[in-house]
């Protein structure tokens, strides 16, 4: 099972300090989403992670960076969806996400994983709640040709239902960026990596 961070939609308070901490730990992906940010300013939000941590990072936006700077690959988003974004980065990993069980036959065969939402109670976002049942859940992980990562109210009391559900993968923010500071970050980070290393040993 693999553990995901995304990072905050706006500028956090010490943000580069904290990513660089998480991937000392032993983060492995990064899902860099900046809705509205121009490529520029993502690009300068970048820099300070490459060229060390360029294979761990994927892209939200401006998928065209993700070839340039030699990342590791793309997230498609619902707006995207239509867009054929998977043949015209096929040299990049591609990920994307759904909100909805019904989607799940229709996902892309390129795509190496997808996030599905919301699990859990949103942290991040006040008042959305999961409209999934637990049966059907471990009934879509069972039947879905591509490994879905739980998203969305994913802490360490969530995470061990995550696991019984089958997901292959969860992805966490508000767990991690709504803490105060950066021992905080770590700190929680660290506490859903060893339940993930513990169950996959």
């Amino acid at each position: 099972m693999q553990l995901v961070v995304i990072t905050y939609p706006e500028n956090a308070p010490h943000e580069h300090a904290t990513l660089k901490s998480l991937f000392n730990e032993g983060l492995e992906l990064l899902h860099v989403r900046k809705p509205g940010w121009t490529a520029e300013k993502l690009s300068n939000f970048l820099a300070p992670l490459l060229p060390e941590f360029a294979h761990q990072l994927v892209l939200h936006s401006h998928y065209n960076l993700a070839l340039q700077l030699g990342l590791r690959g793309i997230h498609i988003t619902e707006n995207q969806k239509a867009a054929g974004h998977e043949k015209h980065y096929s040299l990049l990993t591609t990920s994307g996400s759904v909100h909805n069980i019904h989607q799940l036959v229709h996902l892309p065969e390129q795509w190496c994983y997808a996030f599905l939402s919301p699990i859990f109670a949103s942290i991040s976002k006040p008042n959305h709640t999961s409209p999934f049942n637990i049966e059907a859940l471990q009934e879509a992980n069972s039947k879905c040709r591509v490994p879905l990562y739980a998203l969305g109210g994913i802490t360490a009391a969530t995470l061990p239902q995550a696991i019984k559900m089958g997901f292959n993968g969860a992805a966490v923010l508000g767990h991690i960026w709504q803490q105060p500071d950066l021992k905080s970050r770590v700190t929680n980070f660290l506490q859903l990596k060893s339940m993930i290393d513990e169950h996959t040993s």
